[in-house]
């Protein structure tokens, strides 16, 4: 059938009723514009209704002369039995389920609430007609997988969903000889986008926020680290774990305890449950390298040194996962995160070769190592997501300094990189020579950042003491401290944290870190 098109305000565009008071002022402005208002048939409406291939749609659904969906259940001449006759309605004092007759499709641009109106006189006051949908069991065996809609009540339908419709007589006391319709009239459908039919969910009691018990300080002593922090790897959120490195006689010997962490997450008081002294746990490592073709002897130490730098840590409990970003005067990403036989194939294909100048786009390469910026090359790749909960470590490599945002080539600044670094929690090792007279000498960044480390190293260098010296830093113990959030609202919200360590040769320290919690 043709669409049926309202125009209404058609023709060209006016202006009419206008009194301007003023050079620049005015009290009403009528303007006609055209409003195109299209009719479509129930199916394609934007409250779909779909009759469906099923043998009860296919015998009682059916789209009239004006495309809306009728249902007809009555007495039919197109039956061609051998013997009966063809039958001429349902049955008296009994029940009749009519599964899967229709869809109702929500097509248009919000959630709706949709219910169902009937008038006075739709149905005989002897008989009943509900309405279901399909779905969880009531609580009455014999109506398994079929919801009732009662009529008014709404039923929510999210956008791009649809829900079968079924149908149900009830003939309980119906007079079977009277030839009077049960039901006959017009149902009204209404879907309402300001409806509240859709649970939400309870939010629960407000969480809880315990005093902190100490005012936050600052966390740039050289004597403790926040490594990470997040959901418990393996008993998941509210579980959150943050791992803490206290560089001090008594934190290396392990002596510390309970009672001399406290942590405030977000401004509240958190009871740390458990402390752990340990190796291993979750890290990420991010490889990046120069490989611009000075660099061909210590591309050769790496591919030489991943099966032993990875078996290492995989033998010290380490859950690590591996990523290469390499760069000369551009960067790209040569694999994400991944595992080590994978890695280890990423390092063997690299080539030293190009970087005709002394210094290359590193700070850019840091960003992407970071992730906080796309590759230039690889389609713009850029690294996926770390690990909620996981250690980040950087790994910088080259025999060069970089050039700084004045270049063209490069995108970010020395301070942006060292931001990006500190705000992920990221343990960064330069592997780079003191270039004093480089735009951006890399010796600088680790003194800038909270957590890093930097290693003198220059061409012709062995880089394989190197890579035991970061291999060693890694799987070095650290202070896992456990406890259970006061807010376990699964928000997606980012959660700062702060911790204080009473340590009995350096006194109070603090660190700073953050989470995103999970969302619902």
């Amino acid at each position: 059938m043709k669409r049926r098109t309202f125009i209404l305000g058609a023709g060209a565009a006016s202006v009419g009723g206008s009194a301007l008071l003023g050079t620049g002022a005015f009290s009403r402005v009528e303007s006609q514009r055209n409003v195109t208002i299209q009719v479509a048939e129930d199916p394609n409406a934007y409250l779909g209704l779909q009759p469906l291939e099923t043998p009860n749609s296919m015998n009682y659904v059916d789209l009239d002369e004006q495309g809306h969906l009728q249902i007809d259940v009555s007495e039919h001449d197109d039956f061609d039995g051998p013997d009966a006759e063809p039958g001429e309605g349902v049955n008296s004092d009994s029940q009749t389920w009519f599964d899967g007759m229709f869809d109702i499709c929500n097509q248009g641009k919000e959630d709706v609430c949709v219910s169902y109106t009937a008038p006075d006189d739709f149905g005989r006051e002897d008989a009943e007609l509900i309405f279901y949908y399909e779905g969880d069991s009531d609580d009455d065996p014999t109506t398994s997988g079929r919801i009732d809609i009662e009529e008014g009540e709404p039923l929510p339908l999210p956008l791009g969903e649809c829900v079968t419709i079924g149908l149900r007589t009830e003939t309980f006391g119906v007079d079977a000889t009277d030839d009077a319709p049960l039901f006959d009239g017009e149902a009204t459908l209404v879907a309402d986008v300001d409806g509240d039919c859709f649970d939400t969910g309870d939010p629960g009691p407000e969480p809880e926020c315990p005093d902190c018990g100490f005012t936050p300080g600052s966390p740039d002593d050289p004597f403790s680290n926040l490594l990470s922090v997040g959901p418990d790897m393996g008993a998941g959120f509210p579980a959150v774990d943050a791992r803490v490195r206290v560089d001090t006689p008594a934190g290396n010997a392990g002596d510390l305890t309970a009672s001399e962490f406290a942590v405030c997450e977000d401004g509240c008081g958190q009871t740390v449950e458990n402390v752990a002294f340990e190796s291993g746990g979750a890290v990420d490592i991010v490889v990046v390298f120069d490989d611009t073709g000075s660099m061909f002897g210590p591309i050769d130490d790496l591919k030489s040194e991943v099966n032993s730098f990875t078996t290492e840590l995989e033998n010290e409990g380490v859950d690590a996962r591996y990523a290469l970003v390499s760069f000369k005067d551009i960067v790209e990403v040569d694999t994400d995160f991944t595992d080590a036989g994978s890695f280890q194939t990423a390092v063997d294909g690299l080539i030293a070769d190009g970087g005709d100048d002394s210094q290359e786009d590193n700070l850019d390469a840091l960003a992407v190592g970071t992730g906080n910026a796309a590759a230039q090359q690889g389609d713009g790749a850029e690294l996926s997501d770390f690990r909620p909960g996981a250690q980040r470590v950087l790994i910088d490599i080259t025999d060069a300094g970089a050039h700084d945002e004045t270049d063209p080539r490069t995108r970010f600044s020395q301070s942006e990189v060292e931001g990006f670094i500190d705000d992920g929690n990221v343990s960064y090792y330069a592997v780079a020579p003191d270039a004093t007279d480089a735009d951006v000498n890399k010796r600088d960044i680790p003194d800038n950042v909270d957590d890093g480390t930097w290693f003198e190293f220059s061409i012709g260098a062995d880089l394989t003491p190197i890579i035991d010296d970061i291999t060693t830093g890694i799987i070095e113990e650290a202070y896992v401290l456990s406890y259970t959030t006061t807010n376990p609202l699964t928000d997606g919200s980012s959660r700062p944290v702060d911790i204080q360590i009473d340590d009995p040769d350096e006194g109070t320290l603090y660190e700073q870190g953050s989470y995103t919690a999970p969302s619902s």
